[in-house]
């Protein structure tokens, strides 16, 4: 069984500063550009467009 690393598995943390290099199981900056483009889509749809706003306000109080 193959096991795969994700954002939780990551100790670099450089998401937020992104100012310094990335692990090569990266979702962030190692994703495939079809399934990134297909995710970006859905942000387009207005129900998952407010939710997504309304979750970016909460953390940017954090």
């Amino acid at each position: 069984m193959k096991t795969e690393k994700s954002c939780i598995d990551c100790t670099v943390g450089n998401c937020n500063r992104e100012d310094g290099q990335y692990p090569p199981f990266c979702p962030s900056t190692h994703m495939d550009p079809d399934l990134l483009a297909a995710a970006m889509a859905e942000y387009e749809k207005e129900d998952i467009r407010r939710v997504t706003i309304a979750a970016a306000e909460v953390e940017a109080v954090v």
